[in-house]
């Protein structure tokens, strides 16, 4: 049983020192408010409807892991109040969020590779 011990413990160390490397690199963490004025016209079969303008706003996140990976959020919040002349042509006002996640990966200092998710959702 001493044995296995011994080996687990050998084993569980030479992976922790080949798994870090040599240099080491220090989280960067920045956070912030985001803010977007948009205009947002939307199309239906009906025809074309004006949503008019609004400033969308919230807060956003990045994490640098290491020189080449980095992480980054940014969730939007806005009402947009349509406009039109006929009552009876949608809500008075409708609300919006965004949001948009990424992760990146630089290859070199001109060159990288993003992957990430949106998500838009309305409240009428």
């Amino acid at each position: 049983m001493q044995k296995v011990k011994a080996v687990a413990i050998i084993c569980i160390t030479a992976l922790s020192i080949l798994s870090f490397p040599s240099f080491s690199y220090s989280l960067g963490i920045s956070a912030g408010v985001s803010t977007w004025y948009a205009h947002w016209d939307m199309e239906e079969n009906t025809g074309d409807m004006d949503m008019g303008e609004a400033l969308m706003y919230g807060p956003m996140i990045a994490l640098r892991f290491s020189p080449a990976w980095s992480l980054s959020s940014v969730f939007l919040y806005g009402k947009f109040e349509p406009e039109s002349d006929d009552p009876n042509a949608g809500p008075d006002t409708i609300k919006r969020i965004d949001s948009d996640t990424v992760i990146n990966y630089s290859v070199n200092k001109y060159f990288r590779i993003y992957a990430g998710f949106k998500y838009m959702g309305y409240d009428f």
